[in-house]
């Protein structure tokens, strides 16, 4: 086999690996930010939040997107950055 088809079946096992990394990363995510969701809007009305001395004016249906989306956010920056510790060092000095 030469190196023009080794790399050539390299690239999708990289594009794999990707795609696989993207969804450990969002999937566990995705299910953390629901839990929070739930969590949190069990114990708290959308109706009475706050920002600063005035109510968020928000329908519940809005309040319920944006945090779910920062929910979201926050997990899955958590798991993008255990993904990124879990990498192997590489020394540029070798």
């Amino acid at each position: 086999m030469n190196n023009a088809q080794s790399h050539a079946q390299a690239a999708p096992r990289n594009a794999s690996g990707t795609t696989q990394r993207l969804a450990c990363i969002l999937w566990p995510a995705f299910l953390a930010a629901g839990l929070m969701e739930i969590l949190v809007f069990a114990f708290v009305n959308p109706s009475d939040l706050h920002l600063g001395q005035r109510l968020l004016g928000m329908a519940p249906a809005g309040v319920y997107s944006v945090t779910f989306f920062a929910f979201w956010a926050v997990t899955a920056t958590s798991s993008w950055l255990t993904v990124l510790l879990m990498l192997p060092f590489r020394s540029d000095s070798a």
